[in-house]
């Protein structure tokens, strides 16, 4: 896919310091991304912990260096009594979460270590749930899917956290140009997102598959996720449906999270594209046209 722009490819692995060296030789701004997304937590030790603090490691070698760490929503957890909306200076979830969630933490963590003791010039980005043309659509906060049903699990006004792939690239660049964002964590979620009806509502609308949803209590999927996972041990089928149930996974179907975005839209000047039905039809008009239908699976 990027064959035909002016860049350099390089093929490595962001735990190995040295690599990561050699490839951000030179470079002005770092925008860096990897990040373990499933797995056992070795997994997200090795590819978003250790990888961030050889990013981290190679910036600080170049003086001068800018890095835009991009971070996730994920850090604040699924609490139980939220705080609306939640701010940049809302506290990093504590208790039970999940190895992606507990990763990212420590990963900022890192950046900001980097940023107060060796004066790092660095930016951190949370962006909600991302979606756009060539990337199937993640929406761990629906429930779940079986074939073209959707299972939604809590209510179905619950807003989803969602940001356009283009307005996080924009969100990207202006973090990398401004000096007013060193040293900052910003959110990057649209603004106006759809509640899960409505996004369920704007995929029939835009794509050329139908779907239909049902809802399913929140009591009664934890019922049965317990259940699954009692039995899993007999069957893999079970096994998979009490995993994909979690009271983590629940919690977060079932919780309402609303992100303040004021900081980035007056201090870096960011201003989302709003059309997110234009942008619905873009990423459905591209799975359609790839010959493979849109998967709508669950963020870790």
């Amino acid at each position: 896919m990027f064959h035909d722009l002016p860049l350099e490819v390089v093929i490595g692995d962001l735990a190995d310091a040295a690599q990561v060296a050699d490839a951000a030789e030179g470079v002005k701004v770092i925008y860096h991304l990897g990040a373990a997304k499933e797995g056992p937590w070795e997994e997200h030790v090795r590819g978003t912990i250790r990888g961030t603090a050889n990013v981290v490691r190679a910036a600080l070698l170049q003086p001068g260096t800018r890095l835009v760490h991009v971070s996730s929503i994920a850090v604040y957890g699924k609490p139980f009594r939220p705080q609306h909306p939640l701010t940049e200076d809302t506290p990093y979830a504590e208790g039970p979460m999940t190895a992606y969630a507990r990763a990212k933490i420590e990963a900022e963590r890192i950046v900001q270590d980097a940023a107060a003791r060796q004066a790092l010039a660095a930016t951190i980005l949370r962006p909600g749930i991302v979606y756009g043309p060539g990337s199937p659509v993640n929406l761990s906060k629906i429930g779940c899917q079986v074939g073209r049903i959707f299972f939604v699990v809590g209510r179905r006004e619950i807003t989803l956290p969602l940001v356009y792939v283009g307005n996080l690239v924009d969100a990207l660049l202006l973090a990398g140009r401004s000096a007013r964002g060193v040293g900052k964590a910003y959110h990057v979620v649209d603004d106006g997102c759809p509640t899960k009806a409505g996004y369920i509502r704007l995929l029939n609308l835009a794509g050329p598959l139908r779907y239909a949803s049902v809802v399913l209590p929140y009591p009664l999927a934890a019922v049965i996720g317990w259940t699954a996972r009692r039995l899993g041990r007999c069957h893999r089928a079970l096994a998979g449906i009490g995993a994909t149930l979690s009271p983590l996974h629940l919690r977060s179907c079932a919780t309402e999270l609303a992100f303040d975005t004021s900081r980035i839209k007056r201090e870096l000047g960011w201003q989302p594209d709003p059309r997110i039905e234009e942008h619905v039809r873009r990423t459905c008009e591209a799975a359609a046209a790839s010959g493979q239908p849109p998967s709508y699976a669950f963020s870790p």
